[in-house]
């Protein structure tokens, strides 16, 4: 899969609390810094290879929310878990219940709404759509 230009702004959020990064990706006030930016490549879990659309869609996107679910919550779900590295993503497939067989790595363009997200290291939420996602593919790497 080609990729457009995979750099790509970085927003932190932590239980909430949404506030800049100093990384040379963020310019001041949230901005992307242009001069800065470099490549960033995401890490996702998959079962097949290669990895469907179906795969990429979000919780929110597949109808996995809670009927009591709050606002924050479900725009939580609309984002895509990812990981940094690709350490981070196979050390989840070690733990999770779920098969995941591969590492699928997603270069994430400039301007792609990006949010740190949780406690666990190197976790962030990628907003974008499967096809998006699936589009920007460079490489799938067994996991196990």
């Amino acid at each position: 899969p080609g990729s457009a230009d995979p750099a790509a702004s970085c927003t932190s959020s932590r239980r909430g609390t949404s506030r800049s990064r100093k990384s040379p990706l963020r310019a001041r006030k949230g901005r992307p810094n242009s001069q800065d930016a470099v490549q960033r490549s995401f890490f996702y879990l998959v079962k097949t290879n290669p990895p469907t659309r179906d795969e990429f869609r979000s919780y929110f996107e597949r109808g996995r929310v809670r009927p009591r679910a709050s606002a924050r919550q479900i725009e939580i779900l609309k984002g895509v878990s990812m990981w940094e590295t690709e350490q981070q993503a196979v050390a989840l497939a070690g733990r999770t219940r779920e098969r995941y067989d591969y590492v699928a790595q997603v270069a994430i363009p400039d301007g792609v709404r990006l949010v740190r997200q949780g406690r666990s290291e190197g976790h962030h939420n990628v907003y974008a759509s499967a096809d998006e996602l699936v589009r920007w593919g460079v490489r799938v790497s067994r996991a196990r």
